[in-house]
C-alpha cells in the first residue's frame, strides 16, 4: 500500500443532475454494495479473488487492449465514472504514467464505505486518488482537464446517453479518450423487445443475491439498467462530438488477435464487425462483455488520428468494389 491516509470524498453535487436520475436507482446501488460487495472485498485475499474473476479480467484487458491502438501506455489525468465497487480505479492508480485518478460514482454508501475498502485491500496507490459523489453528465471538473474517461459497465446505467458523452467531451481534453466496456444490442434490436427486456422482473433470486431480501420487486430499469443498442452508442458519440470505434464480440464472430486493434477495422462498409472474444480468460468458455467502445474528442492541432485506418481500409474497400463493378458491368454489357 502507498500510504495510510484518509481519503476525502469530494460532493459534486448529484442533485444539479436529478433529471437524469430514476428514482429509487441510487439506494438500490447502495443496497448491493452493502449487501454483496463490502463481503466480496473484504480482506486482501477475497478482494484478490475478485479482481481475478472471469468478467474482470476481461474488462481490465479491454482497457489494456487500448494501448495498442494508440501505442503507448495510459497516462496522466483519469476519471472512472460510475465507479462502483473502484476495483478498476485500484488498478489504474497502480499504473506508473497515470498520474492522478478521479474515482467517482453517484452512489454515496459505495464512495464513502466500499470504495476505500477495496482500493486499500488491492494496495492501490492512495496518493493518486480522488474520491468524489456525483453524476457523469454533471462532473465539477474544468473543461479539457482530463486525459482520459474510463467506465466499466456503468454508460448503459445512463438515462440520457447524449448528456453523459456530451459531458465527457466537455471534460476531456483535446486528443482524449473515453474508454467504455459495456454490454450491447444489435441495430435489429426492436422497440417492443427493449421495453419487454427494461420491464422485467429480477426475480426473487436474483432479488436475494443482489439485495439479500427476495422480496423485492424489483424491474430491470428500476436499477436504471438500460438496454441499448450499438447505434444508440455510436448516435450520442457522433452528437457530441467525437469519432467511435465500436468493438463487438460474440462467439459466432469472425477470428481475431490483437491485430483488429493494431490495425483497427470495425466496419464493413455500413456495417459493424463482430470478432470472436479471443482474450477472454477461458476461450472454451468465454465470459465477457460484447462491446467495448473506443472514442476520441478530436484535437485540431494534431496529427495523431487512431482512426485512420479505418477510413483508408473504407477506402481500399470502396475502390474493390468499384473495381469489380465495372468489370462486372462491362461483361454484363457484352452479353
Amino acid at each position: 500500500m502507498s500510504e495510510t491516509k484518509e481519503l476525502e470524498i469530494e460532493d459534486w453535487n448529484i442533485g444539479a443532475d436529478q433529471e437524469n436520475i430514476r428514482e429509487g436507482a441510487i439506494e438500490l446501488r447502495a443496497r448491493v454494495a452493502e449487501n454483496m460487495y463490502v463481503k466480496l472485498y473484504e480482506t486482501p485475499e477475497k478482494a484478490g479473488a475478485q479482481v481475478k474473476n472471469d468478467r474482470t479480467f476481461w474488462r481490465w484487458q479491454c482497457l489494456k487492449k487500448f494501448e495498442k491502438i494508440i501505442g503507448r501506455p495510459l497516462s496522466g489525468h483519469v476519471v472512472e465514472v460510475g465507479a462502483g465497487t473502484g476495483w478498476c480505479s485500484a488498478k489504474l492508480s497502480q499504473l506508473p504514467e497515470v498520474q492522478q485518478v478521479i474515482c467517482m460514482d453517484y452512489d454515496r454508501y459505495s464512495v464513502a464505505s466500499l470504495v476505500p475498502i477495496v482500493l486499500r485491500n488491492l494496495d492501490a496507490q492512495l496518493d493518486k486518488i480522488r474520491l468524489a459523489v456525483g453524476s457523469y453528465n454533471k462532473m465539477r471538473l474544468k473543461d479539457a482537464s482530463q486525459d482520459y474517461i474510463v467506465s466499466i459497465g456503468a454508460i448503459h446505467h445512463s438515462e440520457n446517453l447524449h448528456a453523459t458523452f456530451a459531458e465527457a467531451y466537455r471534460v476531456l481534453k483535446p486528443g482524449g479518450f473515453l474508454l467504455a466496456v459495456e454490454h450491447c444490442h444489435p441495430n435489429s434490436y426492436t422497440i417492443r423487445e427493449q421495453i419487454a427486456d427494461n420491464t422485467k422482473e429480477i426475480g426473487t433470486k436474483r432479488a436475494q443475491n443482489l439485495y439479500g431480501d427476495q422480496s423485492y420487486n424489483v424491474k430491470v430499469e428500476d436499477n436504471s439498467d438500460h438496454n441499448y443498442r450499438i447505434a444508440e452508442f455510436e448516435s450520442a458519440a457522433y452528437g457530441a462530438g467525437m469519432d467511435i470505434l465500436p468493438y463487438i464480440f460474440s462467439e459466432d464472430g469472425e477470428e481475431a488477435d490483437d491485430t483488429i486493434f493494431e490495425r483497427p477495422q470495425p466496419y464493413r462498409g455500413y456495417s459493424n464487425r463482430v470478432f470472436q472474444p479471443y482474450f477472454a480468460k477461458f476461450p472454451v468458455k468465454p465470459v465477457y462483455d460484447n462491446l467495448f467502445i473506443v472514442c476520441q474528442k478530436p484535437d485540431p492541432s494534431s496529427s495523431e488520428n487512431v482512426f485512420q485506418h479505418i477510413n483508408s481500409e473504407e477506402v481500399k474497400i470502396k475502390v474493390k468494389r468499384s473495381f469489380l463493378q465495372k468489370v462486372l458491368w462491362r461483361i454484363m454489357a457484352k452479353l
